[in-house]
């Protein structure tokens, strides 16, 4: 946002909750925008964006936090901007991508828990797969949800971005063996509906003293298959060059392990998840016009489209 913006920030929190301090940009993502400001209480996160779902979902998720999963709660949500504003509680720490090599093997037995303990919270009266928030329309199974990555319709955020991917021809050519690969994958594999986080980088997770501080952003969340969050960091690890010298895939196979968690066919699952995560980011990037981003993952998925 511009300066002039942030000053409108300032002004509208000011009549929202009284005299702030301290406004400043603490992340900005592609669906909103958050600002830190403090009060003669406490610290606190503003976030402004276009989908009150996206704020609702994270006012949910909030009331699952527990020791090991901590949530920021969502004080208020509602109009703001010809759009949408959510108030929530400052986290402490630094983001979970910023870590260096030490710092990831420190943290990623809380890690690790944490998504273990996500398997055990279910949203209220949510059915199906796919989006769970009240603006969301359920799939009646996972495949269907899975190979919906391929439907381009008007109410999709990103609308329009097959025509855009067809003007790279190797990015297309990447999609379509991808989504052939998806699927054959998907026809056997049936996992049991579980809240999938779908985000945990790009300053969503937050770690201090070596545990997670702080996981927010749940508007991209579904249910589905838990291992797709672990399918997550594995995919986006070559970005992070200390994260991959960490094996989060075996951490964590260990720990949904121990805690007795349905492993069946857990590479068909982890490369289902791996290639739904590169095609919906082909479509993503190719949408926002993005051509080093889309090449990038063009690349990375190609690699495990390689890999069998």
């Amino acid at each position: 946002m511009s300066e002039f913006a942030v000053q409108q920030v300032i002004d509208f929190l000011t009549d929202l909750v009284g005299p702030v301090s301290d406004v400043v940009v603490v992340g900005a993502g592609a669906w909103s925008t958050a600002f830190g400001f403090s009060t003669a209480e406490a610290r606190k996160v503003a976030r402004f964006g276009q989908f009150r779902g996206d704020f609702e979902k994270d006012r949910i998720a909030g009331s699952w936090s527990s020791e090991g999963l901590p949530i920021p709660p969502v004080s208020d949500i509602g109009e703001a901007f010809e759009g949408y504003y959510a108030i929530s509680e400052h986290c402490q720490g630094v983001p979970l991508e910023s870590l260096d090599a030490s710092g990831w093997a420190s943290v990623l037995p809380s890690l690790v828990t944490a998504l273990d303990r996500l398997r055990s919270v279910a949203p209220k009266d949510a059915q199906g797969f796919g989006g769970w928030g009240p603006y969301d329309m359920p799939f009646p199974s996972w495949r269907a949800f899975i190979l919906a990555v391929v439907t381009d319709e008007p109410e999709r955020r990103t609308h329009g971005w097959t025509d855009k991917l067809r003007k790279h021809e190797s990015a297309y050519t990447t999609f379509e063996r991808g989504y052939r690969e998806l699927d054959a994958l998907t026809d056997s594999l049936h996992p049991e509906p579980n809240v999938v986080h779908a985000d945990l980088l790009e300053r969503n997770v937050h770690v201090a003293d070596s545990r997670i501080a702080g996981i927010f952003d749940w508007g991209s969340s579904h249910l589905g298959d838990f291992l797709y969050d672990v399918a997550w960091l594995e995919f986006w690890s070559p970005w992070y060059p200390a994260m991959s010298q960490i094996d989060v895939v075996a951490a964590a196979r260990t720990r949904f392990g121990e805690s007795g968690a349905n492993l069946d066919n857990f590479d068909e699952r982890m490369r289902c998840a791996l290639i739904h995560i590169g095609l919906d980011h082909l479509a993503y990037n190719a949408w926002t016009g993005n051509r080093s981003a889309l090449d990038a993952v063009d690349e990375r998925l190609r690699g495990v489209l390689a890999v069998r």
